[in-house]
């Protein structure tokens, strides 16, 4: 084979491979044309869902036994969101009620949470120490009470409560509800 022949073939497989290069195809399926923003938008992802923000943990005024329930008031970075942990705790109350819960007013902190827990796909029933929870209270939920207990012997009638609130635990980490339950609202 001549030496002409030789640079031809050469130069044109340098043009082929470039023009494949060019094209983003390789043998090993890899994209080296768009490697870079793909990269890119990894990284930038990556750099997104880093490390959660502290939650400053604050009482908003949850109601649970506190013979049975404890709250403990600590900052932290919990894994889900407080609009998460909302949106959670709205979708578990228009569930189980059939109330829609788009307009009722919410709020949310984070708290260790000790105490008696409902069974969960990840966990059975059973008592939780210390555990790192979003306690969520949904404000004025249209529950109805009875009419309270029998008047006294007198004629006196109790006040019968006007406003309710539901008040959900939820697992920091893995968005289980733990526990909940509607109470009157105090002072109403």
């Amino acid at each position: 084979m001549d030496m002409k022949f030789k640079i031809i073939i050469i130069v044109g497989c340098v043009a082929i491979i470039s023009f494949g290069i060019a094209l983003g195809i390789h043998s090993n399926g890899i994209n080296y044309s768009n490697s870079s923003a793909m990269e890119t938008q990894v990284t930038q992802l990556s750099a997104s869902s880093s490390t959660p923000e502290i939650e400053t943990s604050v009482d908003i005024g949850a109601l649970f036994d506190k013979s049975r329930f404890q709250l403990k008031y600590v900052s932290f970075s919990p894994v889900l969101t407080r609009d998460e942990a909302i949106s959670i705790a709205k979708n578990r109350l228009s569930e189980g009620m059939g109330w829609d819960t788009d307009n009722l007013p919410a709020d949310a902190t984070v708290a260790l949470f000790s105490g008696q827990i409902f069974k969960t796909d990840a966990r059975e029933a059973g008592t939780a120490n210390d555990l790192k929870a979003w306690i969520v209270v949904i404000k004025n939920v249209p529950f109805v009470g009875s009419g309270g207990p029998a008047p006294l012997p007198d004629g006196t009638k109790f006040a019968v409560p006007s406003s309710f609130q539901y008040n959900v635990v939820i697992d920091a980490t893995t968005g289980d509800v733990l526990n909940g339950g509607i109470t009157s609202t105090p002072g109403k």
